[in-house]
């Protein structure tokens, strides 16, 4: 039977393969935080494009504006320049120095202030400063159904994305994902006082079980 030799060089081999494997790693690390990079290029990108496109629209309404308007003269570089781009200052309006002596200064005997704007009110943000904490998220789901009930007896719809500004939830609530999972399955019951009623991916609209067209009840108070 033949001795086994014992070589030294065998001592430390068997590191290599850690060594590989943090050059993998500091390689990976380097193309994930060019990524990042790049993709931050990408958004600000798109944010000069949206940027140019927005005053693109500003002049073609601009443009549209000057064309339905009676002074509007397509023979004219001032229909599609403005004093500025022309370098041309505007006349200065008359002051009372510059006035002929046959002019005369007509002042309004009685003048009309309005103090009330012509805008609608801000609309007003209902405040909720209860809190959840302790509560199991059974529990948590409960209580929303119930402020739901509650909210929708006076308003009969509230769409999904309103209800901390409605007061329905604390303000100072962000709901978790197993919460929001048992609504979703508490709200597609058939059986469910409360339902919810899906426009798209992201949006939806909670109403009272029963209502048999709820599209046309979107359309009716959201549109």
């Amino acid at each position: 039977m033949a001795d086994d030799t014992f070589s030294w060089s065998n001592l430390g081999g068997g590191s290599s393969h850690l060594v590989k494997i943090s050059e993998r790693i500091q390689f990976l690390s380097s193309q994930q935080t060019d990524i990042l990079n790049a993709i931050i290029d990408i958004h600000k990108v798109i944010g000069e494009l949206r940027s140019e496109v927005n005053v693109m629209n500003s002049n073609f309404l601009t443009d549209y504006r000057r064309m339905g308007s009676g002074n509007y003269d397509d023979k004219s570089v001032t229909s599609f320049l403005s004093l500025d781009d022309l370098n041309i200052e505007a006349p200065s309006r008359p002051v009372e120095d510059s006035l002929d002596e046959d002019d005369s200064i007509v002042i309004a005997e009685e003048m009309i202030i309005v103090n009330e704007g012509f805008t609608a009110p801000v609309p007003e943000r209902n405040e909720n400063k209860e809190s959840y904490e302790g509560m199991t998220d059974e529990d948590i789901v409960v209580k929303i159904l119930d402020d739901l009930k509650t909210y929708l007896s006076e308003h009969t719809a509230v769409m999904n994305y309103s209800l901390r500004k409605k007061g329905i939830i604390p303000d100072e609530y962000e709901m978790p994902a197993s919460v929001k999972k048992l609504l979703k399955t508490a709200v597609n019951l058939d059986d469910s006082e409360v339902q919810l009623y899906k426009l798209d991916k992201m949006r939806g609209m909670y109403h009272f079980n029963g209502v048999e067209n709820p599209q046309e009840l979107y359309d009716e108070i959201f549109t």
